[in-house]
């Protein structure tokens, strides 16, 4: 076993190769990697002013294609008053928690270890399920999820 020192990733790799004249033009340095194939979904919801969300509620903030792989999302609050927390998902598959929103701001989820990388299965829908708490009327909520279409990047090894 060997103590490496210096990597290259497997875009790296292409570039590297490419550079140093080992393949024969841009088409093995330019893949769909390298263009605007990083996609998301985003989506927002008010509470009305004349209601709340019940300890518990779902909020669903779209729906991601089958093949997808999440990246990580946004979640982004106004101040809730009370220290809401939830669980975020996309189908059945947990991206990650959600912690108190009781002052307005925004968390950045990494998608867990377990998730990463793996395609969903299905069309699934993004989902915050809030805790024990009861979201307080006029908040509001908005989820975007980063991820990574069907095909894009796949290894063909």
């Amino acid at each position: 076993m060997s103590a490496l020192t210096t990597v290259y990733g497997v875009n790296a790799t292409k570039y590297y190769n490419m550079a140093v004249g080992k393949t024969t033009g841009m088409a093995d340095f330019i893949s769909e990697e390298w263009q605007d194939n990083v996609k998301m979904v985003y989506d927002s919801y008010a509470v009305a002013s004349t209601d709340t969300m019940a300890a518990g509620g779902i909020f669903t903030f779209g729906r991601l294609p089958k093949g997808s792989r999440v990246l990580f999302a946004v979640v982004t609050y106004s101040a809730q008053s009370v220290a809401t927390t939830g669980t975020l998902k996309v189908g059945t598959t947990t991206i990650g928690a959600v912690s108190s929103m009781t002052a307005a701001g925004s968390q950045v989820i990494g998608m867990l270890t377990a998730g990463i990388g793996t395609p969903i299965t299905a069309d699934a829908n993004i989902t915050l399920t809030t805790a024990d708490q009861t979201v307080p009327a006029s908040a509001t909520i908005s989820c975007v999820v980063f991820y990574i279409p069907d095909g894009i990047g796949v290894s063909a090894t």
